[in-house]
């Protein structure tokens, strides 16, 4: 069972980060994520913080449950994916779904 120390760590090592770097960029001290990481803590105030700088949903690392966009399978995939982009891929997908879109509209309900 994956836990919040478990996740935050792997996160942080994925990346290749430090507890200082990412307490850094958090805007707090090493030591808090080193007690984050190895203490049986629940939770944090600065958990959105920490989500927002490992650029993950701050649920998901708390709780591991990962949540629902729009309740929508595909939607989430796409969100999975651009998650691991650069913020130019990020740009280029999200102008070409824009395109894309425009030939793909929902039809409108009919008022009744």
């Amino acid at each position: 069972m994956s836990t919040l120390q478990k996740r935050l760590k792997d996160l942080r090592a994925a990346k290749g980060w430090t507890q200082e770097k990412l307490a850094k960029k958090v805007g707090i001290r090493q030591s808090f994520i080193g007690a984050l990481e190895s203490s049986g803590q629940k939770g944090s105030a600065y958990l959105p913080e920490i989500a927002h700088a490992l650029g993950v949903d701050a649920y998901w690392l708390k709780t591991g449950i990962k949540t629902l966009v729009a309740d929508d399978a595909r939607i989430n995939e796409v969100v999975s994916i651009m998650r691991g982009m650069s913020a130019e891929g990020k740009a280029i997908t999200l102008y070409k779904a824009k395109e894309i879109a425009k030939d793909h509209q929902a039809p409108k309900e009919r008022a009744a």
